[in-house]
């Protein structure tokens, strides 16, 4: 496990023992489960916001048949489709 998965791992661990019902393995385990892919999911939002601003800030005229703009609404329409298809508020 990467360190990064590790500390959203335990961000989610925290988050389910959080809840006094959490006593119970199940309610536990169901806490940390949707809380952890939460979590992954927010972070491949925030990389693709990350390179939604990388590429607005190229500048075209330094890079040839390179149209910035369109990639950058890419990142952008990517984090509409991850947001939808999880069901993530942003």
């Amino acid at each position: 496990m990467t360190p990064r998965v590790q500390e959203l791992s335990d961000q989610a661990d925290l988050y389910a023992r959080s809840d006094n019902s959490s006593m119970l393995f199940e309610n536990y385990q169901k806490r940390y489960m949707e809380k952890f892919a939460e979590l992954i999911v927010r972070e491949c939002i925030m990389l693709a916001i990350d390179e939604e601003e990388r590429f607005a800030s190229f500048d075209p005229t330094e890079y040839n048949n390179l149209n910035t703009i369109h990639l950058a609404n890419a990142m952008d329409n990517y984090q509409a489709l991850v947001i939808n298809h999880f069901g993530i508020d942003k």
